[in-house]
């Protein structure tokens, strides 16, 4: 009787602990779920803040690239008016010399005899009597190819400012579908990160920005707004134009409204805005390049030409000792930023002094130029391929006039760095589960599980998930890099301005840098 009861007393004990594993299995199988979901959730944040950074950064460096460009379009107009003063320069020189040979020809004296033997030297197979002739054909070719390349130098810079117009409208002139360039690619970088055709992932959308409006959006994500609308704005504010010459103002002054229609319709925008003075910064880049006198553009010959106390020589005698004098300086002269070469003279210590003074400016060159040009000068310009080509017409160079720099890009004083913000919005998960592979919901498949630190779905039509990233253009001149050596300049790099010192921002070197920035800071969250 003991064992029986015993034995049914250990039966109905059985199967106790199953009910508690199988407690423990829902709670944990519910844990799991979560745990994923979570995962789930941290790995779309992280995916999309990846875009937010790739779009603000790749945006920026479009504005930074364009820039650049405009830099770049600077720097080689200031080479081409730099080219024109060394070409005005070495005509002064040549008509100097012309003016020698032919007072030396009707002088007679110890003048008439040097300039003779001098001429015998260069041209044996003429006769004096032929001089005065050949010398003046002589001058009046050297005159017109220098005028003529001056006229092609001119052109060029024509060229370049609208270079830099176009670049300017490409950056800030919104496409059919109302985007920018920096907008285009932005979303181009975004859409490189759906991995599934139904994640798609919006950039700076006008409907996602309406979704924050109410008084508990954070400031930080209002100003990320705020900023991401302004884009453009803040671009086409950033540049200005110039008219060094100042036409039609005739005050040299940057004229803001140059920018016409691309920047009119933006909040702050105007077609016709006050001026501002330039503080002559297109002038001084120029003086910068032609007076330094190890340019290789030769500043020299073109700052001072002067000499002191050389020898005259001739059939190997010494007749005297001269002195050479004058400068070509860049002024302005006609409303036009001008070349001018002032107080040139050769002073010839012999029986007697001879004084030989020019005055002159580019202007009468390339009146000299066009006046001798012909269906014979286009013809022959066209056959050594100087106009006629992707950069000049040869028609162009007819009735071309000499106009210096007209119009050039400019930074906004007030303006010395842009930011770039990439606000994204993604409404669908990308890891594809749930879903077909052409991105469709499977049958039966709901998407709404929670997150263990948050009571609400995410991934889903209501649900979805943000990121913002933003992106500042600045200006910094790098330092040297490829040796550990102080700067020199062998150096691989950009030496330095000096020991805490700062270039200021401009447009003349292309030193425009991009980086990431956390003012307000990226945030994500769904």
């Amino acid at each position: 009787m003991y064992r029986q009861q015993h034995s049914l007393r250990s039966n109905t004990q059985k199967g106790q602990a199953l009910v508690l594993a199988v407690g423990l299995f829902a709670i944990a199988g519910i844990m799991f779920f979560l745990m994923f979901n979570s995962g789930r959730a941290v790995n779309e944040k992280i995916n999309l803040v990846n875009a937010a950074d790739s779009a603000a950064y790749s945006g920026a460096q479009i504005a930074a690239r364009n820039l650049n460009f405009m830099a770049y379009t600077n720097r080689a107009m200031i080479a081409n008016e730099v080219a024109i003063g060394h070409l005005f320069s070495y005509e002064v020189e040549l008509q100097v010399l012309g003016q020698v040979f032919d007072k030396g020809f009707n002088s007679g004296g110890q003048l008439g005899g040097l300039v003779s033997a001098i001429y015998q030297q260069l041209f044996p197979l003429f006769s004096q009597d032929a001089g005065a002739a050949n010398l003046e054909l002589f001058m009046e070719g050297a005159e017109w190819l220098a005028g003529m390349m001056i006229v092609l130098y001119d052109i060029n810079n024509d060229r370049y400012s609208g270079f830099q117009d176009q670049a300017f409208a490409s950056l800030v002139r919104p496409n059919s579908a109302g985007n920018t360039i920096i907008n285009d690619t932005m979303a181009a970088i975004a859409r490189t990160y759906e991995a599934q055709p139904n994640s798609l992932i919006k950039v700076n959308d006008e409907t996602t920005f309406n979704a924050f409006q109410g008084d508990d959006v954070p400031v930080s994500t209002s100003q990320a707004i705020e900023e991401a609308v302004s884009i453009n704005e803040n671009i086409c504010s950033m540049i200005l134009f110039a008219n060094p010459s100042g036409a039609p103002l005739g005050d040299g002054r940057i004229v803001d409204g140059s920018r016409g229609d691309l920047c009119a319709g933006l909040s702050g925008g105007n077609a016709n805005p006050d001026t501002v003075d330039d503080n002559g910064l297109m002038i001084a880049a120029i003086q910068a390049t032609y007076q330094d006198p190890n340019n290789y553009t030769g500043g020299i010959w073109i700052n001072d030409r002067n000499v002191l106390d050389y020898n005259v020589e001739a059939d190997g005698q010494i007749w005297g000792t001269g002195t050479r004098v004058g400068q070509t300086t860049m002024e302005f002269r006609n409303n036009q930023m001008n070349w001018f070469a002032q107080d040139d003279s050769l002073t010839l210590n012999l029986d007697t002094q001879h004084t030989f003074n020019h005055s002159s400016d580019a202007t009468s060159t390339i009146q000299s130029f066009s006046n001798s040009m012909n269906w014979l000068n286009v013809m022959l310009l066209n056959l050594l391929g100087l106009c006629n080509n992707s950069q000049v017409s040869c028609s162009e160079l007819r009735n071309a006039q000499y106009d210096s720099i007209q119009r050039f890009a400019a930074l906004n004083a007030e303006r010395e760095s842009a930011f770039v913000t990439a606000f994204l919005e993604q409404s669908n998960c990308s890891d594809g589960i749930g879903t077909d592979e052409n991105g469709q919901p499977l049958e039966g498949w709901r998407n709404n599980m929670t997150s263990l630190d948050e009571k609400r779905q995410f991934c889903g039509p209501e649900q979805n998930v943000y990121a913002i990233a933003r992106a500042e253009v600045f200006y910094e001149r790098p330092d040297c890099y490829g040796n550990s050596q102080a700067c020199t300049t062998e150096s691989l790099g950009f030496q330095p301005p000096g020991v805490n010192q700062r270039e200021a921002p401009n447009l003349f070197n292309p030193f425009w840098q991009v980086r990431l920035v956390q003012d307000p800071p990226p945030v994500a969250g769904g």
